[in-house]
């Protein structure tokens, strides 16, 4: 698989994980343990976790915000402080995108180029 496709989809499955954890709870997050650790196989599949954790950070959090911001419309309704679940969100996204630095910067340093680069070197 070509770096983008892995990273796309690690970002689609963090954010359905993301989503279905708010819907179903805990269980989403133990079906997501299997695919971390399929990321986790290979180094050359980091940016695969890397856009798990973005995309679970990013739709956790938004679904988050956006809840948080209807309560506050409505006058009938009550939730506790939203700080602590998006932060969780954030903290996400920034592992994901160290996750995804770490990749470009050791293959930057080993010379490797992405496959898109290798195949414009070719012709």
């Amino acid at each position: 698989m070509r770096p983008g496709s892995v990273w796309l989809l690690g970002a689609v499955l963090g954010a359905a994980a993301g989503l279905g954890t708010l819907v179903f709870g805990l269980l989403v997050l133990l079906a997501l343990i299997p695919i971390a650790i399929f990321f986790l196989a290979t180094p050359a599949r980091m940016l695969g976790l890397g856009g798990l954790c973005i995309g679970f950070g990013g739709a956790w959090s938004l679904s988050v915000v956006t809840a948080g911001q209807a309560c506050v419309a409505d006058q009938g309704c009550a939730q506790p402080s939203n700080f602590v679940a998006a932060a969780i969100g954030i903290f996400l996204i920034g592992l994901g995108v160290t996750a995804i630095a770490l990749v470009r910067s050791r293959r930057a340093n080993s010379g490797d180029l992405p496959t898109d680069q290798r195949s414009m070197e070719a012709k």
